[in-house]
């Protein structure tokens, strides 16, 4: 699992050269898809967590950069804690959900210092709702987030054809993903929140774990798994 998610040491055959023309797309001031779906014009206003399209792009490009480390990272703490081997399936996600709430749960240092490109320090997804007594996320919770995240992101490439990871650019400024690694999925308006999915909800669940908060409460073990699952 050093590259890909199947543990080949590379990545799904159709990806590479999409990732990077996604992201040259993305500088052109389009949002595109290989589907034959036209065009969504970006917003002209930048993201306000970057500052400028510049700094979005810079920092997608670092996250793509940090794949092949982060899958390694995965690896070596699946390997060091006794979590589940994967495979790059889906079936493999609820494993790896019940591994990533044992682990946040148990709090134990990473031995890492890295922080995600994509979120800003004291953004409010670092410390959800402190009016309702939650503390702030651990930061070793934040970088687990990460590495699952870009699991769950080589188990759905391959699984939809042409998708690849772009800086999403959205028309409406206002759009809260505007700037943020997602995955295009052929539709402008609606790529996968590759991101959102990984979050699952752990970090919140970290977050207010023994505050006696209306938020308090279990992570759903099989919430990864969703992403891979037909919609009726």
């Amino acid at each position: 699992m050093a590259e890909g998610a199947d543990g080949s040491g590379r990545a799904p055959a159709h990806q590479e050269p999409r990732l990077v023309g996604g992201h040259r797309e993305a500088r052109t001031g389009q949002w595109s898809t290989r589907f034959g779906l036209g065009h969504c014009a970006m917003s002209r206003r930048p993201p306000p967590e970057y500052g400028s399209w510049e700094a979005a792009d810079a920092a997608f490009t670092q996250f793509m950069d940090d794949l092949p480390l982060r899958r390694e990272q995965l690896r070596q703490k699946l390997a060091a804690t006794g979590g589940p081997v994967l495979d790059g399936t889906v079936e493999s996600l609820d494993p790896l959900n019940e591994w990533y709430i044992e682990t946040a749960l148990r709090g134990a240092p990473d031995g890492m210092d890295w922080w995600p490109v994509w979120l800003a320090r004291g953004a409010p997804a670092t410390n959800p709702m402190p009016e309702l007594y939650g503390y702030p996320i651990p930061d070793d919770v934040i970088r687990l987030w990460e590495l699952v995240s870009v699991y769950v992101g080589d188990v759905l490439l391959p699984l939809i054809p042409h998708a690849r990871w772009v800086c999403f650019r959205a028309k409406n400024y206002r759009e809260v993903n505007n700037g943020r690694p997602v995955v295009d999925i052929g539709s402008p308006l609606f790529p996968a929140n590759v991101i959102a999915v990984g979050n699952a909800l752990v970090p919140r669940m970290v977050s207010y774990r023994g505050t006696g908060s209306d938020l308090e409460g279990p992570a759903d073990p099989q919430s990864l798994s969703r992403v891979g699952r037909p919609r009726c």
